[in-house]
């Protein structure tokens, strides 16, 4: 039996019944479709640290700019459009260390600090529509829907389930309106939370949550009200606990989850990775069907030409946009195909 799923940036066409827990996918393209961030040039074409980004749907891309503690907005050809924020400090639209973002379908821009623990609303003017303190260290934040936003934060800050929702429709805004996701525990647990890593927040086309946990592998589903719906499993043969190194006295992941990626209509995607040491040397990406869960299979990012990943993100109609450093901060979208 055959299964071939079609979309708009990838296509996959896989055996089902050959499909094994270690199945790689091989054809891969992967083409290059623009680039954002220059080596040289005026402040708004240059990144001095990329944060985080995040793109709205029309494919504008903003860039949180750790430098300069802005935002920049680009259009989807590369065009500098707009900056957000006020720059350094505590005061009203200033930040101290941007972790996150998100924008809803309004053009609303959803920022975390992470020092400050504290979320912005800017609208697409640069007004401030909204500031709200968090009872934990922010990590990751989706606005699935406008004015409704999904926060988590890294373990070892806070207790309890993991996702804190936001109504700012509500006149108690700043009060969570609920929290959901229960924590995997096991015997690794409290080792697991203080290595510093938290898990990742996603969005699907519909409107449903996607978090998937750093470790172990996991990666669940739910709808706006907290309702989980689906999740995913895979035995991963390289998934290492974190340990505590007593000579360097401290947390060391050797392998985990950094990223969870929806391509429409019906594909999720896992960024995970290995260490040797504390070297990161490979990643991957799994793929999934996403209605009716099964695993597809992998690819490592060598495939596709790319050595390291920072961040990773799709839009709504699936392109890929990837984070590097080298040889310059830059943000690089792609058009991907995999077929089997």
């Amino acid at each position: 039996m055959k299964i071939i799923l079609y979309f708009s940036t990838l296509i996959i066409s896989l055996s089902m019944l050959a499909c094994s827990p270690d199945k790689k996918i091989k054809n891969i393209k992967c083409n290059m479709i623009h680039k954002y961030g220059m080596s040289t040039g005026n402040d708004n074409e240059i990144f001095g640290l990329i944060n985080c980004f995040a793109i709205d749907k029309n494919e504008n891309l903003y860039v949180a700019d750790g430098a300069f503690k802005t935002i920049k907005k680009f259009s989807t050809n590369g065009k500098y459009l707009k900056t957000f924020g006020a720059g350094e400090g505590e005061g009203p639209g200033e930040f101290e260390s941007i972790q996150d973002m998100d924008v809803d379908s309004l053009g609303n821009l959803y920022i975390v600090d992470k020092i400050l623990r504290r979320v912005t609303v800017l609208d697409s003017a640069n007004n401030i529509l909204f500031t709200f303190k968090l009872p934990f260290i922010p990590a990751q934040i989706t606005v699935p829907q406008s004015f409704n936003a999904f926060i988590t934060g890294f373990p070892f800050s806070y207790n309890g389930d993991m996702i804190y929702k936001y109504d700012l429709t509500s006149t108690n805004y700043d009060n969570p309106a609920k929290i959901f996701c229960a924590r995997i525990k096991n015997k690794d647990s409290l080792t697991i939370e203080m290595a510093g890593n938290s898990g990742r927040l996603s969005k699907d086309n519909n409107g449903n949550i996607i978090f998937s946990f750093f470790f172990p592998y996991e990666t669940r589903v739910f709808s706006l009200n907290g309702k989980l719906l689906k999740s995913f499993h895979r035995n991963v043969s390289f998934f290492r606990s974190p340990y505590f190194d007593s000579e360097k006295r401290y947390v060391i992941a050797p392998s985990g989850n950094r990223g969870v990626l929806f391509f429409p209509p019906n594909i999720i995607a896992n960024l995970i990775y290995k260490a040797n040491g504390e070297k990161t040397s490979a990643f991957f990406i799994d793929f999934f069907d996403y209605n009716n869960q099964f695993f597809l299979g992998t690819i490592d990012i060598k495939d596709i030409g790319i050595e390291k990943i920072r961040y990773i993100k799709t839009d709504a109609k699936g392109y890929v946009y990837i984070d590097i450093l080298e040889p310059y901060p830059q943000i690089l979208k792609y058009k991907m195909s995999v077929k089997n």
